[in-house]
This record gives C-alpha cells, sequence and structure tokens, in this order.
C-alpha cells in the first residue's frame, strides 16, 4: 500500500471531506497493535501468609478442668506472613551466617556441597493431584559448589531458572473450618512439656489457623500425673496459640485402657458435643496432614447414624494379636449417637474381666476395650477408612514418606522404638501451596525425585516402579516378611546401601517475608545409608540443598486506566491470553484495511466501511475510548489540511470511518448518472444518506468523543452545515426531476424554495464554524438567492397561467431582488465566472418578463402589484430527509454468525465496562470491609488495650500467678519477635517508606517544573507578541491548567500531613526500641532483665479476686479473639468475594433486557447495593451489639481489678511491683510492635497510591498538557508569522474550497507529488431552465477521474507517494480556482454552463433568436 492515499475531493452534489488512511506506526494497523498491546497487561500475584499479632491468655479453671475460649487473640508461634507480599527476589549467593547455624543445628562438617534452587508453582483449578509429575527440567543444571565455612568461602552463584510446576489450587490450612470434631486426647504432663514429645507444634497445625485462632476443632486434653497449676499452665501455653482446649486431671490409678475409653463418655457429656457430628479419639503423637481432605472425607459418612470408623494396623502381626478394630494412633471417629451408647455401656465395658480381655500380650489395650464395648453392645462395625495410618513399623521411614499419598492421619513418628519424622516441617508448603502439595513428589530430568521429605538422586536412573513403596522399613517383631503387603501391597527392594540411591533429607521449612518457603535438606557423608554395594561411601562430603519455593507471580490480569486488561481469573476470563484473540487481531486488521483502501465510488466499498465501523462500534464497549494507540488522520475543511491530528481515540477512528462513508455516499451520488428520473431518484437517495450518516455522527458520536479539542472539520457547527448542505443537494434532486417529469409550476416553486432553505441553513451553520472558508459561506447564499429567485419565477409563472398578474408583478420583482443578492454575493467574493453569468442570464430574463408583465397589466389588465409583504410566503414540499442507514444507527442488530455485517469480533472478551464496574465493586466493598466493618472494630480493641495497659494488665496478674521465670506468653512474643527479626524489619520498613517517599517527591517535583516551564514559555510568547495578538489562556486560566496548578497545593498537603504521621510512628519505634531490643535476645537474657520476686502466700480472699478477675480478662481475651476471628473471617470473605460470576451473569441479563444500549457501569447500581446489604449489613448491625458487650465487660473488669488491687496490696512488696511493671511494659512493647507494623503497612500503601496520584495523576496528565500547549503556541506562531494578506495569490491558498456547484473545493493534504487533478463539479443539468433533448440524445460521461471527499488517515512514514482512485501515474495536481471553467458533462447542470432559457417547445419547435414564445410555455430542466 502507499504511503497516502489521496481521497480527492468530490464536487457538485458533495462536498469533500477527504481521504481514507495513512497511520505512522510500525505495525500493520494502530487497532491492532492497540488491542494486542493492550491483551498483554500483567500484574503480580504472590502467595503469602499472613501475620497477625497474638497476646497471652490465661485460662479459667472450671469444675471439669480448665477451659479456654475457643480461639486466641494473638501469638504468630509459625512463621510470621507480611501483610503485603512482594516479588520474589532470587538470590543464590551463599548466606555463610545462615549456613553456619544449619551446620550447627545438624552436626554438619564445615566443609560440604551446597545448592540453592529456586522451585516456582502454578495452582491451576481443576488438575488433580499425581503421585509422581514429572519435570523436563533439571534439578542440577551444572554441579554442586564447595562451602567451607572455617574459611569464609562459600563463593556468589548465578541463580538457574526457577523450576515451574503445576500444582492442583488445593485450600489452604488458614481456611479450614472444624467445628463439627471435637477431639479428645490423654497424655502425661512430663511428655507434654518435654520438648522432644511436646505435641504443641504439631496440634497447632490442625487445631488452629496457624496464626493464632482456633480453626473451630475443639479439644479435650486429659493430663496425668498434673497439679492444678500445672493444667492452669498447659491450658495457658495451648490457648496462647489458638487452641480452643479444656484441660482435665487424670487418674493414675486407673489403668490405661481404662483412661483410654474414658475419653469417649469425657467428649460426649461435654456441653459443646450437641453443637458437634463427630467425636475423635487420638494419640498425642496422631497428625493430621490434610485437614480439608479429611474433613472432605467425612462428609461421605452419614453421623446421624452410630458410625464407628478408621483403619486398621498395616501390620497383619498387630491385627492377629489386637484384633480387627481402629487402631487408635491413626483416629478414631465416632458419631453422637455411638458415643451415647458407649457412655451408657461404660460400666459394663471396664470391668476387671474386661480389661484382662483385653490384654493382648502386650498389657490392656484401649484399642480392644473400645471395640468389644461396641461389638458385644450393638451391631455396628468398624468402617474402615484407608487413608488414615497407623504407621505400625520399624526402620528408616523413607519409603512410606516418599511414597507420594495424600494421607489424612499420621502417627509413631517421634521415635521411641517406633521412627522418626518432622510432618509439622512437611506440611508448612501448604501455607503457600495448599493442602495438595505436601508430600507431592516431582521428578526432574536429572533423575531428582523431591517429595517433600527428602531430596533423592538416583545415579543410574529411575528404572524401577515409582507408585510400588521401597522396603525401606519392617514389621514389628515376628516379621514374616509379607506382615506390611497387605496396606501397601508388595514393595518394591530397598535401595540402601547399593549406591542407587543418596538422599537429602527435609530438615526444616521457614515462611519467608516474601510468601516463599525456604526448605532446608541436609545429607551427611557419615550416613552409613549412602554407601556402594562395597560399603565405600557415595560421597565424601556432607550435602546441603535448599528449596526456596514460591508462587508464580505473573498472570494475566484487567485492567488498567488507559488499557484493557485481561485477568486471569478462570470464572470471567479462562485465561484470556492475548493468543486467544489471533482470529479477531486478523480480523479487525483486514477490516481496516479493506476500509481505507476503498479507493472508487463503488457500491462494494459501503459495506467494507460500514462492517468496520459496526466492529467499532462493538470493539468500544469492550475496550477503553482511549486504547493505547494514536489514530492518525488529516482534516478535510480548515486551515490545517496538511497537518495530521493524532489521538488515542476509539470514537474519533469511528468518526473518521464514518466521515468517510458519508463521503463514498456523496460520490455515489456524484457518479450517478441524472439523465432520467430513476438516476435522479438515486442521487437524491445517495445524498439523504450522506446526510443520515453525518447526523449520526454529530449526535450520537461527538457528544461520546471526550475530546476538548475535537477536529474543526468535525466540531458540531460544521457537521450541522455538512449535513443542510447534502439534503439541499438532495432537495435539489428531487427540484430536477419535477421539473424533467413536467410538475405544475406551482410544485415546482415550492420544490425550489424548500432548495433555497436549505441552503440557508448550511450557510448559517457555516457561519459558526472554524473550518468553512468563507468562499464557501458566500458560494452557499449564492444558492440560496439563487433558488430564492428560481421558487418566486416559477410562482409567478403559475400566477400567469391563473391570470393573478398584479401578483405575477410583484413575485417577478422579489425574484429580481434575489437575483441581484446572488449577484452581490459575487462581488463580494469571487465567484466562478459561470455561476456569475448565470446570475446575470437569470437576472436578464426576470427583467424582460416583469417588463412584458407590468407593460400587458399597464395596457390590458390593470390588476393591483400587492407590495411584497402582502405576498403569501410560498409553501414548502420538503422531499429530502436524513436518512442514516440502519447498519450504522443500530449496527450491534447486525452483528452475527449469518448476519450482515458479520460475526462480532472480541466476543468472548469481557466489557470494559465490566472491568471498570469490578473495580467500583471491589473498591466500595473494601470501604465497606475495612473502614466501616473492621475499622470499628479495630478502634473497639484499641479501647480495649489501651484501659488494659492503664490498669497493668496482664502484668499484675504474671506477677502473682508466676513470680519466677518467665511467663509463657511472654516467651511466645519473644521468639515472634526474633523469628521476624522486629528491629531490622521495621528499620527496612522504614527505609522502604523513605524511598517510596523519595520517589513519589521526585516524581510530583518533575510535574511541577514541566507546569512551571510551561507557564515560562507561555509568558515569553505573550512577550514577544503582546497581550493584543497572544490571545490564548495563560496557563493558570487555562481549564486544564488551573486544575494543575491546584493540585499542585492539594499535594503538598499530602505530603505534610504523611510526615507527620511517619515521624509520629518513628517516635512510637525509638520509644520502644530499647524493650524491643530486650525481647529479641535470648530467653536467658530476657530472663535476667524480668525481676524476679519471692513466692506468697495467698488468702482465700485473694485467690477469689484473682479468680473473678481471670474470668473477666478471659472473656476480654475471647470476645477479642472472636473480633479477631470475625476481621479475619471478614478479610477472608472480601478475598473469596467472587464477585466476577455474578456479574457476568448480570451483563448478560441487561444485554437481552437492553439489546440497543451498551452497557454502562451505571447499570450495575442496583445491582452493587443488594449485594452489598445481603454480604455485609448484617456485620455493620453486630457492631453496635458488640460494643455494647464490650462496654459491660470492661465495666466489669475494671470492677474486679479495683477489688484485686484491694487485696494484692495487703501483701504486695516492692519486688513484687518491679516484676508487675517490667511485664507490663514487656507486653506492650509488643503490642506497640504490632501497632508500628501495621502503620508502617498503611505507610507502605498510602505512598503507593500517592505514586498513582502524582505520576498518572499528576505528572503525566502535566507533561501531556504541556505538549499539546506547545503544538497549540507553534500553530499560532505560524499564524501570526503569515505575510500581509496583499502578498497572497489566492491561487495559492488552500482555503479556497467550495461545496457542490462552486468553483473551488477542498482538497486532502498533498505531499510532494500529487494526481493530476480534475475539478470535481459532478455532473452538469442539462440546462435547469432548458427542455431536455430527447431520451435518445442524452448520454452520461464518466469524468476521467472521480474525486471522492473522505478524510486521509497517516499510513506510514516511510511512504511519501499519493495513490489516487484510478491510481494513475502521479502527475502535479492542479487547484481549481474560483476563476477557472471546468469542462461541462452533458446531463447534470453545472454553475459553469449558466442558466438558458427558451428550449424547444413542447411539440418540439425550436424559438426562433432564443426569444421566447408564450405559446411555448416555460419549461425548466
Amino acid at each position: 500500500m502507499q504511503a497516502n492515499l489521496d481521497y480527492q475531493g468530490f464536487s457538485r452534489m458533495g462536498v469533500k471531506l477527504l481521504p481514507g488512511p495513512h497511520r505512522v506506526i510500525s505495525m500493520k494497523s494502530p487497532i491492532v497493535r492497540s488491542i494486542l498491546g493492550a491483551l498483554c497487561v500483567f500484574i503480580i500475584i504472590m502467595a503469602t501468609m499472613h501475620n497477625d499479632s497474638l497476646h497471652v491468655r490465661s485460662k479459667l479453671f472450671e469444675q471439669a478442668g480448665v477451659r479456654t475460649g475457643s480461639s486466641h487473640a494473638s501469638q504468630q508461634h509459625l512463621d510470621s506472613k507480611p501483610a503485603s507480599s512482594p516479588k520474589v527476589k532470587m538470590d543464590c549467593n551463599a548466606d555463610l551466617a545462615h549456613l553456619t547455624q544449619i551446620k550447627e543445628r545438624y552436626n554438619l562438617e564445615d566443609r560440604f556441597q551446597y545448592m540453592k534452587r529456586y522451585v516456582r508453582f502454578t495452582r491451576k483449578d481443576g488438575l488433580e493431584r499425581k503421585r509422581m509429575t514429572k519435570l523436563s527440567q533439571k534439578l542440577l543444571p551444572d554441579s554442586f559448589r564447595t562451602v567451607e565455612l572455617s574459611k569464609g568461602f562459600g563463593g556468589g552463584d548465578v541463580c538457574a531458572a526457577p523450576l515451574e510446576v503445576d500444582v492442583p489450587a488445593s485450600d489452604y490450612p488458614r481456611t479450614v473450618n472444624a467445628s463439627d470434631y471435637i477431639f479428645g486426647v490423654s497424655t502425661t504432663y512430663k511428655r507434654f512439656m518435654d520438648a522432644s514429645t511436646t505435641p504443641i507444634n504439631e496440634w497447632i497445625f490442625w487445631l488452629t489457623d496457624s496464626h493464632g485462632n482456633s480453626n473451630g476443632g475443639k479439644l479435650l486434653l486429659m493430663l496425668l500425673d498434673a497439679t492444678d497449676d500445672q493444667l492452669q499452665e498447659v491450658a495457658n501455653m495451648l490457648g496462647d496459640v489458638g487452641i480452643d482446649v479444656d484441660v482435665y486431671h487424670s487418674d493414675s490409678s486407673v489403668e490405661m485402657a481404662v483412661r483410654y475409653l474414658t475419653l469417649v463418655p469425657t467428649l460426649f457429656t461435654h456441653p459443646e458435643a450437641k453443637s458437634r457430628k463427630w467425636l475423635v479419639t487420638c494419640d498425642d503423637d496422631t497428625f493430621f496432614p490434610n485437614m480439608h481432605g479429611l474433613i472432605e472425607k467425612m462428609a461421605t459418612f452419614d453421623h446421624t447414624r452410630d458410625m464407628y470408623i478408621g483403619t486398621l494396623s498395616e501390620d497383619v502381626g498387630a491385627i492377629e494379636r489386637h484384633g480387627s478394630q481402629a487402631f487408635g494412633g491413626a483416629g478414631v471417629f465416632l458419631s453422637r449417637s455411638m458415643a451415647e451408647k458407649i457412655t451408657g455401656h461404660f460400666g459394663g465395658c471396664t470391668t476387671q474381666a474386661k480389661i484382662l480381655e483385653s490384654n493382648s500380650g502386650w498389657g490392656p489395650q484401649g484399642d480392644i476395650i473400645l471395640r468389644k464395648c461396641i461389638y458385644e453392645n450393638t451391631e455396628v462395625r468398624l468402617t474402615t477408612l484407608w487413608d488414615l495410618w497407623q504407621l505400625d513399623f520399624f526402620g528408616h521411614p523413607s519409603g512410606f514418606y516418599e511414597w507420594g499419598i495424600k494421607p489424612l492421619s499420621l502417627h509413631h513418628y517421634r521415635g521411641g522404638g517406633w521412627h522418626s519424622a518432622k510432618p509439622g516441617q512437611y506440611t508448612k508448603i501448604a501455607h503457600a501451596c495448599g493442602e495438595d502439595c505436601t508430600l507431592m513428589r516431582f521428578q526432574t530430568a536429572d533423575d531428582f525425585i523431591i517429595s517433600g521429605y527428602s531430596i533423592a538422586h538416583y545415579p543410574q536412573g529411575i528404572t524401577f516402579d515409582t507408585n510400588q513403596l521401597e522396603a525401606t522399613l519392617y514389621a514389628a517383631p515376628e516379621n514374616k516378611g509379607w506382615n506390611l503387603d497387605f496396606m501397601f501391597g508388595p514393595r518394591r527392594q530397598s535401595l540402601l546401601k547399593t549406591g542407587r540411591k543418596i538422599s537429602w533429607e527435609l530438615q526444616e521449612s521457614e515462611l519467608q517475608p516474601d510468601g516463599s518457603v525456604l526448605q532446608t535438606y541436609t545429607r551427611s557423608r557419615n550416613d552409613e545409608r549412602w554407601v556402594h554395594a562395597d560399603k565405600q561411601p557415595m560421597s565424601n562430603i556432607d550435602g546441603v540443598i535448599e528449596l526456596a519455593v514460591h508462587q508464580h507471580s505473573l498472570h494475566p490480569v484487567p485492567p488498567v486506566a488507559s488499557h484493557l486488561a485481561v485477568d486471569d481469573d478462570p470464572a470471567v476470563y479462562q485465561h484470556q491470553h492475548p493468543d486467544m484473540f489471533q482470529f479477531d487481531l486478523e480480523a479487525v486488521d483486514a477490516l481496516r484495511r479493506d476500509a481505507v483502501n476503498v479507493r472508487e465510488p463503488h457500491l462494494s466499498g459501503i459495506p467494507k466501511l460500514q462492517v468496520y465501523a459496526g466492529q467499532l462500534v462493538w470493539i468500544g464497549g469492550k475496550f477503553p475510548i482511549d486504547i493505547g494507540a494514536e489514530f492518525t488522520w488529516y482534516p478535510a475543511l480548515g486551515y490545517h489540511t496538511e497537518r495530521p491530528m493524532a489521538r488515542n481515540n476509539l470514537k474519533y477512528e469511528l468518526m473518521n470511518v464514518l466521515y468517510n462513508l458519508a463521503a463514498l455516499y456523496s460520490q455515489l451520488a456524484l457518479n450517478t448518472p441524472r439523465g432520467d428520473t430513476e438516476g435522479l431518484k438515486s442521487a437524491a437517495n445517495y445524498f439523504s444518506l450522506a446526510a443520515g450518516v453525518l447526523s449520526h455522527v454529530q449526535k450520537s458520536v461527538l457528544p461520546e468523543l471526550r475530546m476538548s479539542d475535537p477536529p474543526d472539520d468535525m466540531d458540531n457547527n460544521t457537521l450541522e452545515s455538512l449535513v443542510q448542505l447534502f439534503l439541499a443537494q438532495s432537495q435539489e434532486c428531487f427540484w430536477q426531476k419535477a421539473v424533467m417529469d413536467g410538475y405544475k409550476d406551482a410544485s415546482i416553486a415550492k420544490l425550489a424554495a424548500r432548495v433555497s432553505d436549505l441552503y440557508n441553513l448550511a450557510a448559517e451553520a457555516a457561519v459558526h464554524s472554524e473550518a468553512i472558508s468563507s468562499e464557501w459561506i458566500h458560494h452557499m447564499n449564492a444558492k440560496h438567492h439563487h433558488f430564492a429567485a428560481a421558487a418566486q419565477y416559477r410562482a409567478a409563472c403559475d400566477c400567469l397561467e391563473k391570470r393573478k398578474y398584479g401578483e405575477e408583478i410583484a413575485r417577478l420583482k422579489d425574484a429580481v431582488l434575489c437575483a441581484n443578492d446572488g449577484i452581490k454575493e459575487g462581488r463580494v467574493s469571487s465567484l466562478n465566472k459561470t455561476v456569475m453569468e448565470d446570475l446575470q442570464a437569470l437576472k436578464r430574463k426576470l427583467e424582460e418578463d416583469l417588463k412584458r408583465a407590468e407593460k400587458d397589466n399597464d395596457l390590458i389588465f390593470l390588476n393591483p402589484v400587492p407590495p411584497k409583504a402582502e405576498l403569501k410566503i410560498l409553501e414548502r414540499a420538503n422531499m429530502a430527509t436524513a436518512r442514516t442507514p440502519p447498519q450504522v444507527a443500530n449496527p450491534l442488530d447486525y452483528l452475527g454468525d449469518h448476519a450482515e455485517l458479520g460475526p462480532a469480533l472480541f466476543s468472548k472478551l469481557v466489557p470494559f465496562s465490566v472491568h471498570v464496574a469490578i473495580s467500583i465493586y471491589e473498591e466500595r466493598r473494601d470501604r465497606t470491609v475495612n473502614q466501616n466493618i473492621i475499622q470499628e472494630l479495630e478502634n473497639l480493641t484499641e479501647k480495649i488495650h489501651t484501659l488494659l495497659s492503664s490498669i497493668g494488665l496482664p502484668g499484675s496478674l504474671q506477677a502473682l500467678e508466676k513470680p519466677l521465670g518467665l511467663p509463657p506468653s511472654l516467651i511466645q512474643h519473644a521468639e515472634e519477635i526474633r523469628q521476624s527479626d522486629a528491629i531490622n524489619k521495621i528499620q527496612r520498613s522504614f527505609a522502604d517508606i523513605d524511598k517510596l517517599r523519595s520517589n513519589d517527591w521526585a516524581i510530583f517535583e518533575e510535574g511541577k517544573a514541566a507546569l512551571a516551564a510551561e507557564k515560562d514559555e507561555d509568558e515569553q510568547l505573550r512577550r514577544k507578541y503582546g497581550t493584543s495578538r497572544w490571545r490564548r489562556p495563560e496557563s493558570q486560566a487555562d481549564p486544564n491548567g488551573s486544575k494543575f496548578w491546584a493540585a499542585i497545593g492539594e499535594i503538598e498537603g499530602y505530603f505534610q500531613n504523611s510526615s507527620i504521621s511517619d515521624d509520629a510512628v518513628r517516635e512510637k519505634f525509638m520509644t520502644n526500641k530499647d524493650l524491643l531490643e530486650v525481647l529479641s535476645g535470648s530467653n536467658q537474657s530476657l530472663m535476667n532483665y524480668v525481676p524476679a520476686s519471692a513466692p506468697v502466700e495467698t488468702s482465700g480472699d485473694l485467690k477469689a479476686s484473682v479468680g473473678r478477675l481471670r474470668s473477666v480478662y478471659n472473656d476480654i481475651l475471647r470476645l477479642e479473639s472472636r473480633r479477631r476471628k470475625k476481621v479475619e473471617s471478614l478479610r477472608e470473605a472480601a478475598r473469596r468475594d467472587d464477585i466476577k460470576p455474578d456479574i457476568l451473569k448480570e451483563a448478560a441479563r441487561l444485554e437481552r433486557t437492553y439489546t440497543t444500549t451498551p452497557l454502562q457501569t451505571v447499570h450495575f447500581e442496583e445491582f452493587f447495593e443488594k449485594r452489598l446489604d445481603k454480604l455485609y449489613e448484617p456485620e455493620l448491625e453486630a457492631i453496635e451489639k458488640e460494643a455494647q458487650e464490650q462496654e459491660n465487660l470492661l465495666t466489669l473488669l475494671q470492677r474486679a481489678n479495683r477489688e484485686f488491687e484491694s487485696q494484692k496490696r495487703l501483701i504486695d512488696g516492692k519486688g513484687h511491683r518491679d516484676r508487675e511493671q517490667v511485664l507490663q511494659k514487656l507486653n506492650s512493647a509488643y503490642f506497640k510492635y504490632k501497632e508500628i507494623g501495621t502503620n508502617l503497612e498503611v505507610g507502605r500503601k498510602f505512598y503507593n497510591d500517592l505514586n498513582k496520584i502524582v505520576a498518572n495523576g499528576f505528572r503525566d496528565a502535566v507533561k501531556a498538557w504541556a505538549a499539546e500547549r506547545r503544538i497549540e503556541a507553534r500553530r499560532l506562531e505560524e499564524e501570526l508569522n503569515m505575510p500581509p494578506l496583499s502578498n497572497l495569490n489566492i491561487t495559492h491558498q488552500q482555503a479556497a474550497q467550495a461545496p457542490s456547484g462552486f468553483a473551488a473545493h477542498p482538497v486532502a493534504h498533498q505531499p510532494a507529488q500529487h494526481d493530476q487533478y480534475q475539478p470535481s463539479y459532478q455532473q452538469p443539468y442539462q440546462a435547469s431552465y432548458q427542455q431536455p433533448p430527447p431520451p435518445q440524445q442524452q448520454h452520461y460521461q464518466q469524468p476521467q477521474q472521480q474525486p471522492l471527499f473522505s478524510r486521509p488517515a497517516v499510513q506510514s512514514p516511510a511512504e511519501a507517494s499519493i495513490q489516487s482512485w484510478a491510481g494513475q501515474t502521479q502527475q502535479p495536481q492542479v487547484q481549481p480556482q474560483p476563476g477557472q471553467t471546468p469542462s461541462p458533462m452533458p446531463g447534470t447542470w453545472n454553475p459553469s454552463m449558466g442558466i438558458k432559457f427558451g428550449g424547444p417547445p413542447a411539440g418540439g419547435s425550436q424559438g426562433s433568436g432564443g426569444t421566447w414564445s408564450a405559446n411555448s410555455g416555460i419549461r425548466f430542466g
């Protein structure tokens, strides 16, 4: 395609609106480039965990035992999760300090092999968990590197590309709802407190959300050999980590098997058991690694029936010894009705005889007593759940844990004769990846298998069946070799000590601040398993592998300001990658190419333009109007036709395409033979369609343009003038047809009068247009007067026929005046010579007829001549109407698979209005949740903390209850602060905020500088040319400029206020920094800091006051815990509140209801209101009730504290007071740390949001506005520097433009070379005032080059030629001038022809000498 397409100006009946597109871009089509760019917008999605703070909860003694609330307020015992998750930054350099700690913890040597590898997972909905997932990448791209800690040598390393793995989008542990379960466990106080056997860390995983809140599951703990204080201590410890527990004494005098069975009636009679579906007994070393999976599986059973659910032992020998029963270590699940029956038979089931019967040779067994109690008293039998695992085996457990299964329970993992494993470490990956990721296996291309338990390498290849369990484990004594095959199936040969396998085993797993999980695997060179068959070690050096596992952070999304975004939410977009729309992109490119290359005035061009315009209308509902690419077009009219106008605006593109469609209709009218009535009807129809298209542009497209400076030739006045001009030409065709058909003079007069009116309306609108030149306006006025004279002439002829001689004279006189007015227009502006001659000939004819009429009336008729004011105004017969093609007016009705305009492109793409509506809803939802609900709840919580701090709680209670050592809650607070590296973390956050603030300020200063520079430039030009000539508004007076100058003060206010807030947070940190340093130290240094006090004897009154205060305090903590759980639940509900599926349904409903109305965001208002009310109105209403409940509790707390303080004074000592004050300060410092963290996160969010304001909203907008002002200034300078008018030659003025029938016409922007230009007058009339020749003599001649008006668009900067419609050899173009007379074309009147009178009479006789004969009558056209 050539560089420029010259859509030549049409003439006669077509106003030139200029050429087709030439676009300056590197891609084939601007719309394709913009759409493709818009489809490639991405956002960062990081998977992290939430970090809530927790504080100490003391527990309440009850008759049954020691009780805690259902959830916990604040103790982060696992790795904390930041409030926001930055993109994971890969760093594979050896951190020697960190590796030194690894070496010391796991007894490694100073020299070892080391590798750090990043693993990036993508969560996919619908993906099934596999026993083995094979990867195409290698785990070890090169080789291990050697680290020597003693020499400080670790070396740097470049990270390999992350291992890419797909995982199922399974649920996270934090979303577990275990409220249908109540668990019973019996253990000893010693075993619970022993660091090697305590179950507290494992219980945190499956009994809490791992953030200090209960997951709804209830625990009843039976403690053997524990005092009341020890029960209280255990209850406090469990409550502080969020476990909802009641702790009971267990009688050591009772047989262990009976104590086990006692759990069942204890569970059944508990007050909360009535609201639970399942009562579960298990051991203290039972671990449930997949709570979602367990709950889902249990949902398949009917809890309303008597149910006894569990699993058998894996060892058939154990089944032979103990019987076919549920083995308790794997968990025994009882329905309430089943537990009720057991409770009823408890006495009969626990007789001495029954105890003796339960002895399998290994002592009385609780499992046996439970089974016999059920089997002997009911018809219920065991329902097996095979995914529960008892794990009754010895040996190395790698065969089981490397098997790739998804166990629902684990047992016997703490050694002591059984196997040793770390399920608490294996399951931490679930917090980031989901529960299915636990123990999920991946096989790499270099024969490594990553199982979450280990990283095993098979140097000789993986040639075995990985679905078979490796025989690294064996059954208990009396092993027959196949004891375990019943559950595990036949096992494959063990590869230990064969040289075919070497393994690094997971030692620890830690959640990182960036949301990733760092897994540390180690291997000892002295491990006897990793040797060849000849006993030689497979490696003579220890090994460490670290896997940094994180979620894939790049996904397609939606939307951003001036681009269409495609989200990755499957409910809405089904991962709408740009490749999905390749066909649509190619189709829209082809449509645009066809539309802009319509080069001939042929009917085939209409559908090409209509189809593209219709698709633009449809696409406008899918994409934002500022799509992201500039469409460049040349103006058709005005003083700047050589200057292309580029706009990032889809409606601008649509306007230009429709403009050219109107041009094409005009050209079709121009080229339609009008030698007969059918041709005239067709031409009139085309002109009406052209007027309709521009009328549609004026009324429907222009108001939606959203441009402060629309093109001069497409503003409202110019479009109005062109519409009226087209209508005038259409009406002119009807007038000519009436003349041709021999209508009566009265009818022809009515048609001519309307033609005159329409030309007058066109001229009046043109006066207010900046694009239409004065020559055009004078021509229109001349046509107006011309047809006014013609109308009066026809009316005078009608009066002559009706013998109204006086009125005939009056109308002829008015006709003469009209002709004179037309001639005057020619004197003001140089009209075409032929047009002037035509008017003068008409005037002469009128004067001759007037002279004859006056003579006849004076001599013969003697009729009075009425004055002009008494003449009846001529009636109008309007035949021309603006008819918009339905394909243009309602294009959506013509889109479809088999419809006229073809299938709608991008139909699968969500409309941009829906994107915007989703953003609006999410903003309202977040505001409702965060400000109206959560903020109010946090204010209530802050009131609690303020009161507690003022009365010294919980320090006063802690000091009295534990005068020596450290309270468990304080230890856990300190541990959390140490793990999170609190002080450095806060200081890094301050540094980040300072960096964000500095960046925002620099952007703001850049915008201010651009604004000031524009102001200086404007002032310099104003001084140069003077205020009288330089009349554009000053910078601060310009509408946009004034907004920018006002914004400076507003933004500076933001910075000032934020600076004050930042200083306040820094002061808070500095005030508490010393205490945070104490908490960051070791437990020993913390113990040294906290003064001890001597134990004191407490009176009964003091104990009672302590009990009452503790009770109220616990109630407040429970309230706060519920509130925290509610806040987290609200946040989670807001995160899960996915409006996309519902809003798509609503959008579909709206589209069906309002088929012809594009979707707008306002259409969703009612939908928003109903949804927000339904989801969040109950929470809003509950705030007031909760505030009242809190007020009542705080009143009781103050009363109980006053009583406590009065009793405490009786025994208070200085040491006790000092300890109380220090404990209270440390507790307060912890909460201040959490508060500072929240403040810093708010600050980070503020500066990120401020960045959008100062960058997009201020700096970028200022620069764009300043650039427009500079362009405007250059144009104004050029106009001011033009030479005086006396030096101008009209032949060089581009403004010599005229509509149809005029001597001058608009032309397109012309580069150096042009096509030969033929004066574009339409086919001349065959003498409008002359009898047409016989049909056989009429003929139509096509012009050598048919011009076409349209708007040229820039196509390519590298192409510099102009291609005409006909594709002729390029020749210098000759601009037609007002004085030139083009060659007339037969069949159509042209102003150049003048008006001829005295055609042949009706009978075919020729008048003589051009003298009119009364016998021949008057014939027009």
